[in-house]
């Protein structure tokens, strides 16, 4: 939940253009520094736009938390008042021997959420043969399941989008639990401070954005090891 809080932290053009750019981020903790690093990116065309986002642990992270990569890909529209509406979101996580997909597909009209996830996961086979020559065999075990959440009409990377346009107080947040909170505490000049809860932790998060979207990220009484920070390493912009 740590890393994934971290990865997740890590998200107004005019509509008339195509509109892409490119954002790499560099994660860190205070205690270990660097732990990662993610790269957005971002297009718009005809008033639809998709979000990209893939981080990346560093060698040592990746060997203890057994994750190799996590993708955020949210698509949708983006309304007159300038607020990114997603249609769908998905989330890919993989690791070493197991891989899981999660598409939330929106309903707004019907204020509901559809779930479906899909898993494949590497289960090692054993046979005399593989130990006397020491080569693994794998079994592949998939799963899949289809509900109904409660709704949030953002994603993750909308509510970053998004977030000039809440007013202070709580936030319903993709996934919530009845044992989880988010609150808008503070919002000026592109500042922006949470406070979130759940049911076995309580942390604050300030994000600085730009008309780009994420600038800067961090974290306070979030970890045991010190503030979590994430910063912009380059920013690359394309106007067709």
């Amino acid at each position: 939940m740590r890393m994934k809080v971290l990865f997740v932290l890590l998200f107004v053009i005019t509509n008339l253009y195509a509109f892409e750019y490119v954002r790499e981020y560099e994660g860190s903790i205070t205690l270990f520094g660097k732990v990662g690093s993610g790269v957005l990116k971002e297009t718009q065309k005809d008033g639809n736009y998709t979000i990209d986002f893939i981080s990346k642990p560093t060698k040592s992270i990746e060997t203890l938390s057994g994750y190799k990569s996590v993708e955020y890909i949210s698509k949708g529209r983006i309304l007159s008042n300038g607020a990114f509406r997603p249609d769908t979101f998905t989330e890919l996580h993989i690791k070493r021997k197991e891989t899981k997909k999660v598409v939330y597909i929106y309903h707004h009209d019907n204020k509901s959420i559809t779930k479906k996830t899909h898993s494949e996961k590497k289960i090692s086979k054993f046979s005399f043969v593989n130990f006397v020559t020491g080569q693994k065999k794998y079994k592949l075990k998939r799963k899949d399941s289809s509900k109904e959440i409660a709704y949030a009409a953002d994603d993750y990377l909308t509510l970053v989008r998004n977030a000039r346009l809440y007013k202070l107080g709580k936030i319903k947040f993709l996934g919530q639990k009845k044992t989880s909170s988010l609150k808008l505490t503070y919002a000026k000049d592109n500042l922006f401070r949470f406070e979130t809860k759940t049911k076995d932790s309580h942390y604050s998060v300030e994000m600085q954005t730009d008309e780009y979207g994420l600038k800067s990220a961090n974290t306070y009484k979030s970890f045991k090891f010190g503030k979590a920070y994430i910063k912009t390493i380059k920013t690359t912009v394309k106007v067709h």
